[in-house]
């Protein structure tokens, strides 16, 4: 999220495909190995499924849990007769963090998490990490796409990005913290309609400020 992600965790993989001259028909899926170096595969069939003409893009938001701090991660499309072409993405991917380091995301307008990470010193592999995320198309729709974040930093002054998220990415945010995840709310003046009795926020928000 915001760039970065943990060793060892549930993670969103973004990706964006361009058919061939040809078109691609099939089953896109993430291939990483576990701690015993076996290739473990990961599919959706709804989210990874792919029909394109030719020269047609497409976006896609998977999911996998990535393997040990140097484990490859490849994709592949997997046509009726199995693997049909595979890529491997790893150098595209940032460095991922340790297990063991705290990774704090923002979402929304930032606070300058940024000057926080400065202030805490710790040892390399209890390391403070944070990330901004400022655009809801660059939010997880399931829940284990948190599951590597420690803490989740939300400010609600841009409107905009609260509204423009979808019902499964609100959802997704509400069950990680119903689940015990810890979110730090940012609220000025529109935290009374976050925490209506009609707002899809008010049972999170509810049960983060219960836990203050």
């Amino acid at each position: 999220l915001g760039g970065k992600f943990k060793a060892g965790f549930w993670n969103p993989i973004w990706l964006t495909l361009q058919a061939g001259p040809e078109g691609v028909n099939g089953q896109l899926e993430v291939v990483i190995p576990d701690g015993d170096q076996v290739p473990v595969i990961y599919g959706d069939q709804t989210a990874g499924e792919l029909d394109l003409a030719a020269g047609e893009t497409a976006n896609l938001l998977l999911y996998a849990k990535t393997g040990p701090l140097a484990a490859s991660v490849r994709v592949q499309l997997r046509g009726e007769a199995g693997a049909i072409w595979s890529q491997d993405i790893t150098s595209q991917l940032t460095q991922p963090l340790l297990p063991t380091q705290e990774l704090i995301v923002g979402i929304g307008p930032a606070v300058d998490l940024e000057s926080v990470r400065q202030l805490v010193k710790r040892p390399p592999v209890t390391a403070l990490a944070v990330s901004q995320v400022t655009a809801a198309s660059d939010l997880p729709d399931r829940w284990w796409g948190y599951e590597g974040v420690d803490a989740i930093v939300l400010t609600t002054s841009d409107g905009n990005m609260l509204s423009q998220m979808s019902s499964d990415q609100c959802i997704a945010l509400i069950q990680w913290v119903q689940l015990g995840g810890k979110l730090v709310l940012c609220v000025g003046g529109g935290g009374k309609k976050l925490m209506a009795a009609d707002s899809p926020w008010s049972a999170a928000l509810r049960r983060a400020a219960s836990s203050t």
